[in-house]
C-alpha cells in the first residue's frame, strides 16, 4: 500500500479527532488521545502511529514527518506480490498435485492430462536428436480456441504435439464432442481433456 494513503488518513484524522501534534524547539512530539475503542479505528491508529516519523519537522518535509518510519521499514524498492501473483502461484501448486494424484486417474480427462504430462516430463533424451529437448508443446495446443478439435485419448500420440517446451496452464473441456464452445475443465465429469500449456 503506498504511503500516500498514509499521508491523506493523517491528514484528516489529525484535523478531526486523535491526534494532537505540537513542535518542542526544534523536534516534533506527539499526544495520542484515547477516542473511539473499535478493533478498526485501533489498528488505524496504530499504523499511523508507527509510519509517523515524530523527529522530522512537518514545515520541512511534511511527507518525512507522516511517512518517515514507514520507509524504513517497508523501503521504496521492496516488491509486492499481487493478489492474481499469489492465486496463479496456488494455482500451480493445486495443479502440480492434480497432474501426480492417482485418484484422479478415474477420470479419462484427467488420465490423458497425467499421461501426456508424464510423458513430456520423461522424454528428454528421446527428443535431443531433433534439436533440444522438450520445452514447449505445439503452438496449435496453446492456441486451442482457434479450432482444432479435442485430443481422442484412445488414439493419444505424444510425438506430433511436443515440440521444445512444455508448459501447462488449464485444461479446457468441449460440452460434447466436435468443436463446440469450451467450460472451465472439472476432472470428474470430462470424458476428454485438452492440454492447453504446461507450466513445471
Amino acid at each position: 500500500m503506498a504511503c500516500g494513503v498514509y499521508t491523506t488518513r493523517f491528514a484528516l484524522l489529525s484535523a478531526i479527532t486523535f491526534i494532537k501534534v505540537y513542535a518542542t524547539t526544534d523536534v516534533c512530539e506527539q499526544q495520542f488521545f484515547d477516542v473511539g475503542n473499535s478493533t478498526g479505528y485501533a489498528k488505524t491508529t496504530r499504523t499511523l502511529e508507527n509510519s509517523i516519523a515524530f523527529s522530522a519537522d512537518p514545515c520541512e518535509d511534511f511527507y518525512q514527518f507522516v511517512c518517515g518510519n514507514w520507509i524504513e521499514r517497508v523501503g521504496e524498492t521492496r516488491t509486492q506480490i499481487t493478489h492474481f501473483e499469489a492465486m496463479w502461484k496456488s494455482f500451480k501448486k493445486e495443479e502440480e498435485v492434480m497432474l501426480h494424484a492417482e485418484e484422479l486417474r478415474d477420470s479419462r480427462a484427467m488420465a490423458s492430462a497425467q499421461r501426456f504430462y508424464e510423458k513430456c516430463l520423461t522424454s528428454d533424451d528421446e527428443w535431443k536428436s531433433k534439436g533440444g529437448p522438450i520445452t514447449y508443446v505445439l503452438q496449435i495446443i496453446r492456441n486451442f480456441a482457434e479450432g482444432f478439435t479435442a485430443v481422442d485419448v484412445n488414439g493419444f500420440e505424444i510425438k506430433p504435439l511436443c515440440h521444445k517446451r512444455h508448459e501447462w496452464s488449464d485444461l479446457q473441456i468441449p460440452h460434447q464432442r466436435g468443436n463446440p464452445p469450451f467450460k472451465p475443465w472439472n476432472p470428474r465429469d470430462a470424458e476428454f481433456a485438452i492440454p492447453t500449456r504446461f507450466v513445471n
